[in-house]
């Protein structure tokens, strides 16, 4: 399929083609025949589930695997989602594409987990943040404002604070946000992200959420608390700087007694 363009699809009685039906029922009929003709969808579906029985485990999952690899062949890739989610609709699970992805999603972490340098992907804190914001959207809600300095260098906190923007901007699922950065150096690493276990129980997750977040805005007043010292022994520091620096002290203190 081609964007723009639509391919709609006539079966004529056998034996017959457009001339001889013309001559036979004339153009008038014809259009209706016409009008009536069936979308790419809806024959793609008529001729597979013909054939097929929906109503038992087994033909559904006969359906399925016929179909899938049909669809993959159409470059459209808007298109192919469209026509995956009307599989969900002819099996009757309405949430059959987020699902499908994610099967997809585990079946390409397991392809990249062969990789060394996915096997020393390391749980640092941001990336603990991200894998269960991709996994839980909602955790969005229970983020507190981050203070953040321009000389913030921590690894992936810039790319935390723009996941972040993406939660917030609307309700989002895993499968929209991987969606996000498809086609880009982001993708894989997400898709490990998204399936990481945290080896947290359910009811947990919230809290162990609100500890990393802690850790991070400890990480966050650290840093800039050493360059403040560097800074200091360095060339000194003004009124205003000092301030800053007795300021984080007095915040440290208090994140640690959270610990």
């Amino acid at each position: 399929m081609v964007h723009g363009k639509q391919i709609n699809f006539l079966l004529l009685p056998d034996g017959e083609d457009p001339d001889s039906l013309i001559k036979k029922e004339g153009k008038i009929l014809f259009e209706k025949h016409i009008n009536n003709s069936l979308s790419f969808s809806d024959f793609f579906f008529k001729i597979l589930i013909n054939k097929i029985n929906l109503k038992d485990c087994e033909g559904k999952t006969k359906f399925i695997n016929i179909a899938l690899p049909l669809i993959y062949n159409i470059p459209d890739y808007i298109f192919q989602v469209n026509l995956i989610k009307t599989i969900g609709e002819k099996i009757g699970i309405l949430n059959f594409f987020e699902i499908h992805q994610l099967i997809i999603q585990k079946k390409n972490v397991k392809k990249l987990l062969k990789n060394s340098y996915l096997n020393n992907f390391k749980k640092t804190t941001v990336r603990m943040l991200i894998s269960l914001l991709i996994q839980k959207p909602k955790l969005i809600k229970i983020i507190p404002k981050l203070k953040l300095f321009k000389t913030s260098n921590i690894t992936g906190l810039n790319f935390f604070i723009e996941l972040m923007q993406i939660c917030n901007k609307k309700k989002i699922t895993t499968v929209e946000i991987l969606e996000q950065y498809r086609g880009t150096k982001f993708k894989k690493p997400l898709e490990i992200l998204a399936i990481w276990n945290h080896m947290v129980p359910e009811k947990e997750i919230e809290k162990f959420f609100i500890h990393l977040i802690n850790k991070l805005k400890m990480n966050i007043i650290e840093e800039r608390q050493e360059y403040l010292i560097f800074l200091d022994r360095k060339e000194g520091l003004n009124l205003k700087k000092k301030k800053e620096l007795w300021s984080l002290n007095k915040n440290l203190v208090q994140i640690r007694k959270n610990f």
